[in-house]
């Protein structure tokens, strides 16, 4: 159970194991053991993986994930150590580390189906609906502002290329697309008024 696992205790044997194998002179040999540590310390491979555990993903220092994406070389590689580091970037938050991650993010999906496709769209479809890209005001500050048009057509990729069965985020993103194209009103008041 991915809730169970203490990637923190099991963190330094991780780490001792993945320099050993990067410093290793068989290159094949080494890639895939790599690679094997970095999926397994991320719980990728295992058959009920799941994404919204993030916890592993950010116990995974950064430069391992890094490491990761520039030796992948498999198609199916390459989209999970991209993912895996793209989830990292944006759970950092800060504006450079977000447009990273979202870059990689469409790497991923731009690849085409693989195992974290649908995982890729979903992912950029939220962040994109909810937090956003950051953008630099005339002031100088920067802020993060959602890209509704974008994470439309994310959601909807979803829905249309996926079948209910296919994955679990088909009914989520149905239920974004409603919530962005219904009309809807919000109304504030600056504070609590008594009656009259």
């Amino acid at each position: 159970d991915p809730q169970q696992r203490n990637i923190h205790a099991a963190l330094p044997y991780y780490l001792a194991a993945l320099d050993w194998w990067a410093g290793s002179d068989d290159l094949p040999t080494a890639r895939r053991r790599y690679l094997s540590i970095v999926f397994r310390m991320a719980d990728t491979d295992q058959p009920h993986y799941d994404y919204r555990y993030y916890g592993a993903m950010q116990s995974i220092p950064r430069q391992v994930l890094v490491n990761t994406v520039a030796i992948a070389q498999s198609k199916e590689d390459q989209a999970r150590a991209k993912y895996l580091l793209a989830s990292n970037l944006l759970s950092a938050g800060t504006p450079a580390d977000v447009d990273r991650g979202l870059e990689l993010l469409d790497e991923v999906i731009g690849a085409g189906p693989a195992s974290v496709y649908d995982d890729a769209l979903f992912t950029a479809a939220q962040r994109l609906s909810q937090q956003g890209r950051a953008v630099v005001l005339d002031d100088g500050r920067t802020i993060f502002q959602p890209d509704f048009q974008k994470a439309l057509a994310l959601f909807r990729r979803i829905t249309r290329e996926f079948s209910k069965g296919q994955t679990r985020h088909y009914e989520p993103a149905a239920a974004a697309i409603e919530a962005i194209v219904a009309p809807s009103v919000t109304l504030m008041v600056e504070g609590t008024f008594l009656p009259r």
